[in-house]
């Protein structure tokens, strides 16, 4: 009986073992590498946009405001929310009271809202007509998320107000997707 040296006698060969090892610690480095590239675009990124707030006199909410801004949201699905003054607008459901000031902001939320009646209609086999916006609030996306409060009116019935969120997108006038219409009591 031959004894091996299982050190020595290594079919799978010593230097094998070793490239892989090298190889392994290269991806490590290179991931690494990446890592820190990736974090260092981010942070320029964030260095950049927060020259461009105080450029524009805006500001981040704190974390006081945040938290009423999120129990906003959450309290009347981004229907009725306030945004504190000087804060950066990006990312957040913007209330616009003078939406007809707009002509083109408020074409688009005109045509969202009937869209939305039209699929409202369609879903609970009613014959409701738009008739007006009462409220408008908006957030930026690829495009426009619209949370529209309207009137609207069936033959023979009082007039009812809907909310709806609707997703006016890119490229304009080619996607209105309405993500819900429901009816909502009758505004204070």
């Amino acid at each position: 009986m031959a004894l091996v040296n299982v050190g020595d006698g290594d079919l799978s060969g010593g230097s094998n073992s070793k490239r892989l090892g090298l190889q392994k610690r290269k991806r490590q480095e290179e991931v690494c590498c990446r890592r820190v590239t990736r974090s260092l675009a981010v942070k320029q990124r964030l260095e950049e946009r927060e020259r461009i707030m105080e450029a524009l006199d805006q500001r981040q909410m704190t974390p006081a405001e945040r938290k009423i801004y999120n129990e906003q949201v959450q309290k009347t699905g981004g229907f009725d929310v306030c945004i504190p003054d000087g804060v950066s607008l990006y990312g957040l459901i913007v209330p616009q009271p003078n939406f007809d000031e707009h002509p083109l902001l408020y074409e688009w939320a005109r045509r969202s809202a009937r869209e939305a009646i039209k699929w409202y209609n369609k879903k609970e086999d009613t014959k409701f007509k738009f008739m007006r916006i009462a409220k408008l609030n908006y957030m930026e996306v690829a495009g426009y998320n619209f949370y529209i409060t309207f009137e609207a009116k069936a033959k023979h019935a009082a007039p009812m107000y809907f909310q709806a969120l609707v997703y006016f997108g890119i490229p304009i006038n080619k996607v209105i997707e309405v993500k819900f219409c429901h009816p909502q009591p009758k505004l204070d």
